[in-house]
């Protein structure tokens, strides 16, 4: 892919000079106006889609940041949430609010997916195995295949992060004001679990955030490829238009 260097700008700059200043030389050399004006637009045109480009690229490079420390800040108040919930859980049990402690002891706000476990990964010796062959006799063949998954908890930042979010918002229902007591007892406020849930939710509708191509890229490809194609036909002969003039001779050089 093409891309814009100082040298594409030089050639627009001695195609005007051309153009502007000493036509004359230029056709007596055979090149001609369409030719020299082909030249310095497609020159500036890469220049501009450089600049373009690089502003974009900076833009994207600020918008990873922003993710990533919204990841970092999201996950710390996450992790710090987790610690208090055994607590509050056992806190529960002696309150003997059994209907909010089961609640919260089954209430899980990371999502799963299902993998089947390669032999190699059975948690299961052979010996094992074979002690449980005679009760397994009688299950079906479903009941078989799932002996043989493992829960695996999905880790993606989305999925963790919507999870979160609907986890927060639970919390805040009426009917978890038990447990919502207990965690304001402990440092963590309704205003900040619901903060927490509307910035989990801001991480999850970012999506992953990858370092895409900027979209000036393209433009500036082709500026610098249409550029390339005249200057190569007239090259031989803009050597010779500049001959004998310094401020065109120099220019030159810069090509």
């Amino acid at each position: 892919m093409h891309h814009w260097t100082p040298r594409t700008t030089a050639r627009s700059e001695l195609a005007e000079l051309l153009r502007d200043r000493y036509p004359d030389r230029a056709k007596a050399v055979g090149i001609t106006i369409p030719e020299l004006d082909a030249i310095a637009k497609y020159g500036r045109e890469a220049e501009v889609a450089d600049q373009t480009q690089k502003k974009q690229m900076a833009r994207i490079a600020a918008e990873r940041g922003a993710q990533k420390d919204l990841k970092i800040d999201v996950f710390a108040r996450e992790d710090a949430l987790r610690d208090r919930l055994p607590a509050v859980v056992r806190e529960l049990w002696a309150a003997n609010d059994r209907d909010s402690a089961r609640w919260l002891s089954n209430l899980s706000f990371a999502r799963y997916r299902f993998r089947e476990l390669r032999p190699s990964e059975s948690p299961m010796t052979a010996t094992a195995a074979s002690e449980s062959a005679d009760s397994c006799e009688g299950e079906s063949k479903e009941a078989q295949t799932l002996r043989a998954v493992q829960r695996v908890q999905r880790a993606d930042v989305q999925t963790r992060a919507r999870g979160l979010a609907a986890f927060c918002r639970a919390l805040l229902d009426p009917e978890s004001a038990p447990i919502l007591k207990r965690l304001t007892e402990r440092g963590i406020s309704p205003d900040d679990l619901h903060t927490l849930a509307d910035d989990a939710t801001r991480l999850a509708e970012m999506g992953r955030n990858e370092l895409r191509a900027a979209e000036a890229t393209a433009v500036e490809a082709e500026a610098v490829r249409a550029q390339l194609e005249v200057w190569r036909g007239v090259r031989r002969m803009m050597r010779k238009a500049v001959q004998g003039v310094p401020e065109l001779e120099k220019k030159w050089a810069e090509c």
